[in-house]
């Protein structure tokens, strides 16, 4: 009997563990980083999880090539969700406008970044100032 009631116990943990989706403390509304960094200074959200939604928007995750974890970090998608866009569901409307800040945006054979041109100086140097280049830049 004590056998069949862990059984029993195991089964449904199991169960409720598969069905829930990425925790977070609130599902973010308004998914801009000004948002998300007003959500955690209202103490809406953890450090923790302003880090990982800040991560998940900036690199953006491609639902077509994206692994089950990957997918499984955007706010709102449980496993059984997950395994079906890997099958061949795909995002519906709702899921893409809700998820848009999270989607990756360009195309993969695309290259996209900033650069900054940085230099200190007075009006009275007679020497032309020394100049810094930093660029950042993100691809395939």
């Amino acid at each position: 009997m004590r056998s069949v009631l862990c059984c029993v116990w195991l089964f449904l943990w199991v169960l409720s563990v598969a069905a829930h989706a990425a925790s977070y403390e609130v599902e973010p509304e308004d998914s801009h980083e000004q948002a998300l960094f007003a959500l955690k200074e209202d103490g809406a959200i953890t450090a923790e999880t302003l880090a990982a939604l800040t991560v998940l928007r900036r690199s953006g995750v491609d639902p077509r090539h994206a692994s089950r974890s990957a997918l499984y970090g955007l706010p709102g998608l449980t496993y059984a969700r997950v395994d079906g866009l890997l099958g061949d569901a795909a995002l519906t409307v709702e899921e893409r406008r809700r998820l848009g800040p999270f989607l990756a945006q360009t195309a993969p054979e695309r290259v996209s970044g900033d650069a900054r041109l940085l230099s200190a100086f007075a009006a009275s140097d007679p020497v032309f100032p020394p100049l810094a280049l930093q660029v950042r830049v993100a691809g395939p």
